[in-house]
């Protein structure tokens, strides 16, 4: 089975990314992540279907292991304080 090519929106994400490193002079650390869903019925979720779309996500870390640890810990810290009464956050 032929492998699907990464979506072209992720890769501009990726190449911009490598930019931002190549800007600083590797002096950088961040952590991301994006996911796209796909369209999907409740009750193919409950025979566990995969709502996540192929080649539309991406995990990124980049640094040293204990500032990523700080960074994501600042992360988790500031998606309690900063989600809304439906536990949507957006900052």
């Amino acid at each position: 089975m032929p492998k699907e090519k990464t979506q072209c929106e992720m890769k501009d994400l990726t190449e911009m990314i490598y930019r931002f490193v190549a800007a600083n002079n590797q002096n950088v650390c961040f952590v991301g992540s994006f996911m796209a869903f796909k369209p999907i019925c409740d009750e193919c979720l409950e025979k566990g279907a995969d709502p996540v779309k192929e080649n539309a996500s991406k995990m990124f870390a980049y640094g040293d292991k204990e500032t990523l640890r700080i960074l994501i810990n600042e992360l988790r810290d500031m998606i309690e304080d900063e989600a809304d009464e439906e536990d949507f956050v957006s900052v």
